[in-house]
């Protein structure tokens, strides 16, 4: 494996009379390449090498069979690191290796940079990304003496935060139609309110229904709506509904001195429906001489 030093071992024959391995001079290793050319052997990369013998001594003269080893790749693991973000973010990653798996004092920077890929579901995504759960994988990062065993990491992409604010105009008269819409705050990316379904849309005035909304003060507040890359906050709003102009038209038949006036109202500017019948008090009518 890349980052040990080859055992080299020996084996002898041809020796005279009781001689024996203890008896020559210096054996040394010799690493050579595959094609020949010399590799030292305290450093040796990845890959196929032949080693043979070098022989100093008097007696003898060494005839070296030579026999070829292979230096494999070292593993080392990548460890991913990704922090959850909020919709309209980018993720950020880090790709570390602990030191202690690499040989001779190298590090993480004798790697070929990657990349790193995000996945959904399986799937490869780039891009914006939607609010949801992820996961990251390390790729790409090579060296010829190190197996490269890749990282991976989960993340989140959480909603961002979206202000829906109720609007409506400051008063009302009696019987005109209130028709709160929603302003939005708080979109990223290109998004606008066309992201937001508000098919399910719903306005209370005072915690009710609208419809017919008397004299005095309301707050109106909104729920409902849905994007689904929005955690929405809405802000109610207040107004006021007033007193609406009823027209009130005085008639009466002419009489006999003696007799008795026989008044009538006759009403102009009701809404909902409403008739004399809706009017609180009590009608009084009086009287004023032409020309006094």
């Amino acid at each position: 494996m890349y980052g040990t030093v080859p055992a080299a071992e020996f084996t002898f024959s041809g020796f005279v009379g009781e001689d024996d391995s203890s008896d020559l001079g210096s054996v040394s290793a010799v690493y050579t390449f595959e094609n020949g050319q010399p590799a030292d052997g305290d450093r040796l990369e990845a890959g196929s090498y032949i080693i043979s013998a070098s022989l100093e001594d008097d007696n003898y003269v060494a005839d070296v069979r030579t026999s070829r080893f292979l230096v494999k790749p070292r593993d080392i693991t990548l460890t991913l690191t990704a922090g959850d973000i909020t919709y309209g973010a980018q993720p950020e990653f880090t790709v570390s290796a602990d030191k202690s798996q690499f040989a001779y004092g190298e590090d993480i920077s004798v790697l070929r940079q990657g990349t790193v890929v995000i996945k959904k579901d399986g799937a490869v995504v780039s891009g914006n990304l939607a609010a949801g759960s992820y996961t990251a994988e390390t790729g790409g990062y090579k060296n010829a003496n190190y197996n490269v065993i890749h990282g991976t990491a989960q993340f989140t992409v959480k909603k961002a935060a979206l202000t829906a604010t109720v609007s409506v105009e400051d008063s009302y008269e009696y019987g005109t139609e209130v028709t709160p819409v929603l302003e939005y705050a708080g979109f990223v990316f290109s998004d606008g309110s066309s992201v937001v379904d508000e098919s399910m849309l719903k306005f209370t005035f005072n915690g009710g229904e609208g419809g017919k909304l008397g004299v005095g003060s309301y707050t109106v507040a909104a729920s409902g709506a849905t994007a689904a890359e929005y955690e929405k906050n809405y802000m109610p709003c207040s107004f006021e509904v007033t007193k609406k102009t009823l027209t009130v038209t005085a008639e009466a038949e002419d009489f006999t001195y003696g007799g008795t006036p026989a008044p009538e109202a006759e009403y102009s500017g009701f809404a909902y429906g409403d008739n004399a019948d809706s009017l609180g008090g009590t009608l009084k009518f009086t009287y004023e001489k032409e020309g006094k």
